[in-house]
Parts: structure tokens; C-alpha cells; sequence
């Protein structure tokens, strides 16, 4: 019985060390260009067509009518990512592209969004929030005129 149990456990100990191996197989990097997927959404998670993505300061894609995008050949490793459309406020992030199945899901913004923001911290009188939020609008349309209004509320 002794001898059964010693077996049983060099066995175990063999698929432990062996199953370890395989997965640090699995986690580098199989691939060294590929498509990278992404989707624009904004604040209310409603898709935002239009965007101009730029990586690594290259223009890319516009996003489409249902906020998505496609970016043909991406390297593998460290990334910078840019969002711009009129009405909303940018976005710039740095990514991380490891695996070829990877999907970004980029959160924007929009003037509407921001001001309707800013008009609830104000409605809490969460003065510092709403100042914040109201300069975030500001810097999308300084003229927007309900902007204008909701900052001479404040």
C-alpha cells in the first residue's frame, strides 16, 4: 500500500510540473503582427460611428455605424491609441496588444453627456466635480450654449 501511494504521488507531481510547462507555453506571444478589433462606445453604452482612431501616430480607420473598428496589422507588445470626433471629447490610452483574440472597448464622451454630468454634481452641490466636468465640456465647444448657461448656474 506504501508503495502504491509513493507512485501515485510521483505521478501527480509529473502532471503538475508537466501541466505547468504547457500553460507558459500557451502565455508567450504566438503571433507577431495581427488584425486588432476594437468598438467605440460612449457614456450611455451606445456605439459613437464616425470616430478617427490613430496608432502610434498613424491614422487609422473611421469607426463604424455600430462603433467598430478594425486595424488590418498591429505588432505585438505596448501601443498608443487616439479617438477623435467633433462633439466629443478625445481619448487617448496606451494598450497592451497580446493576443490575437483581443478586443478594445474604448469609452467616450460626448458634450451632451458631459454637461448632463456636470448639471447632477451641481444638483448635489459637488462643486469641484462639477467644475471639472463643466472645463471637460468646455474644452469639446467653450460657445456650446447650454454649457455656457450650466457654468453661469454654477
Amino acid at each position: 500500500m506504501n508503495g502504491l501511494i509513493r507512485v501515485c504521488m510521483v505521478v501527480l507531481c509529473f502532471c503538475v510540473v508537466f501541466s505547468c510547462a504547457s500553460n507558459r507555453k500557451l502565455s508567450r506571444p504566438g503571433f507577431k503582427r495581427a488584425p486588432l478589433f476594437g468598438m467605440v462606445y460612449d457614456y450611455d453604452g451606445r456605439p459613437v460611428a464616425g470616430v478617427k482612431i490613430t496608432v502610434d501616430d498613424i491614422e487609422g480607420p473611421l469607426s463604424d455605424i455600430n462603433g467598430r473598428f478594425i486595424l488590418s496589422s498591429i505588432d505585438y507588445g505596448r501601443h498608443s491609441i487616439s479617438l477623435k470626433k467633433a462633439g466629443y471629447e478625445p481619448v487617448a490610452i496606451k494598450f497592451d496588444f497580446l493576443n490575437k483574440t483581443q478586443v478594445l472597448y474604448i469609452k467616450t464622451a460626448s458634450l451632451g453627456q458631459l454637461i448632463t454630468i456636470g448639471e447632477n454634481h451641481i444638483k448635489r452641490r459637488e462643486w469641484k466635480e462639477a467644475e471639472k466636468t463643466l472645463n471637460r465640456a468646455s474644452r469639446i465647444d467653450e460657445d456650446d450654449p447650454v454649457l455656457r448657461y450650466v457654468q453661469a448656474v454654477m
